[in-house]
């Protein structure tokens, strides 16, 4: 919530369909193995988004040899992933699991 001049306080609403242009894209190619890749673990900043996210790399991990993870969270639920973390994903990990926890 924000408030106004006259100190009532209002309601921010976010579009739950952001605000990006969406266009036609292709879909990556399925992995065929976890071996040596390092992972990307996206929160979507709820509660325990990234405990769940951190119970899938472990196993994950249990039964491949993964090279490593990379942790981000995005800043609100509602909100889409900052640049700075696509960025980082794209340059430094090969699979991105993200998850919505409550």
């Amino acid at each position: 919530m924000t408030a106004t001049n006259n100190g009532a306080s209002r309601v921010r609403l976010v579009p739950p369909t952001g605000w990006g242009i969406t266009g036609a894209f292709s879909a990556a190619p399925r992995l065929i193995t976890f071996e040596g890749v390092t992972l990307g673990l996206l929160a979507n900043g709820k509660a325990n988004s990234a405990a769940i996210l951190d119970a899938a790399a472990a196993a994950i991990a249990q039964r491949h040899h993964i090279a490593g993870v990379v942790r981000a969270s995005k800043a609100h639920p509602s909100l889409p992933v900052s640049d700075e973390v696509l960025g980082m994903f794209a340059e430094h990990v090969q699979v991105v699991l993200t998850a919505i926890g409550d």
